[in-house]
């Protein structure tokens, strides 16, 4: 007869373990679906600004490349940071600013690809 009370018992536990780890995996994905979803607006957000600021030079759309740079800095990787800095050092419409435009996109690309 106990071993009947101790087979309900060991079930019961089983099934709250189970529900606990399913909690703490779901809550890790979307934190993980967040920073996600936060690199990739800055990513896009910096090219675009990078585009409008090649397309039509001024200080507007400069300021607007160093603000999604800083959410970059707080949300993206190191390497898609030092990618933008190329970016900024080199000249436009050189081979410089090609090559680093290069790095810049590759980086952003990796930096995604491991977060899915």
């Amino acid at each position: 007869m106990e071993w009947i009370v101790a087979l309900f018992g060991g079930l019961g536990m089983g099934s709250l373990m189970t529900t606990v780890v399913n909690h703490f995996l779901a809550k890790k994905s979307g934190a993980s679906a967040r920073l996600y979803q936060e690199k990739r607006e800055a990513y896009l957000g910096m090219t675009k600004a990078l585009y409008d600021a090649e397309i039509e030079p001024g200080p507007k759309n400069e300021k607007m490349f160093g603000h999604y740079l800083n959410v970059t800095k707080i949300f993206g990787s190191p390497e898609v940071v030092s990618a933008a800095q190329g970016v900024i050092q080199s000249a436009p419409n050189s081979p410089d600013r090609a090559n680093a435009l290069s790095n810049f996109y590759n980086a952003m690309r990796k930096d995604l690809e491991k977060n899915i």
